[in-house]
């Protein structure tokens, strides 16, 4: 059987690519075979760290280290539960599922779950007429920050659903919310 030239290096390439390719799988799929770990060694023990912003926040939480976080990671701390927001609630508790989108001039708009139930005590508020259902407390938050990750504003923006826990964004650029129940 005659092979052409351009069919030789045709196979040649793909055989190459598959080789390329097949290597890595092979490394992996044998350290699972024999009972070994395929996790890295990961970023290093948490420690408790203090935002870089800890001199803006309220008096009442300056001296809590509010995240756990490997040497070398810094964090900005902004929208707190309980802090008054710029439509006049109260930043609701249960923080979950959150995107973050593009705005105009720099900003960037994060949409924030709050997992409510309607047992919980600090619900996310909204008049009646603007609730999906009246009696439910969940909802999501919108948070505008600036380049220099500073809050512009945050408020309420879905109000009267339960325990929103998952949720995405969209091809269209918003954000979609999921409730648990």
């Amino acid at each position: 059987m005659a092979i052409s030239r351009r069919k030789f290096f045709a196979l040649a390439g793909t055989t190459a690519a598959g080789v390329v390719v097949a290597s890595p799988l092979e490394a992996l799929f044998s350290k699972v075979a024999l009972g070994k770990s395929v996790l890295g060694k990961g970023f290093g023990s948490l420690k408790p760290k203090f935002p870089e912003n800890i001199q803006e926040l309220p008096l009442e939480i300056q001296g809590i280290p509010l995240l756990d976080l490997p040497d070398g990671f810094k964090y900005v701390a902004f929208s707190i539960t309980g802090q008054p927001m710029n439509d006049g609630n109260l930043v609701p508790e249960d923080h979950d599922g959150m995107a973050a989108f593009a705005g105009p001039r720099g900003t960037t708009i994060l949409v924030r779950n709050h997992e409510i139930s309607a047992s919980e005590e600090n619900q996310l508020t909204a008049p009646d007429s603007k609730k999906y259902d009246p009696l439910a407390a969940g909802g999501t938050s919108t948070l505008i920050v600036s380049k220099e990750r500073k809050l512009i504003r945050h408020f309420n923006s879905l109000a009267g659903t339960i325990r929103n826990c998952a949720g995405g964004p969209t091809p269209w650029g918003s954000w979609i919310s999921c409730e648990e129940n």
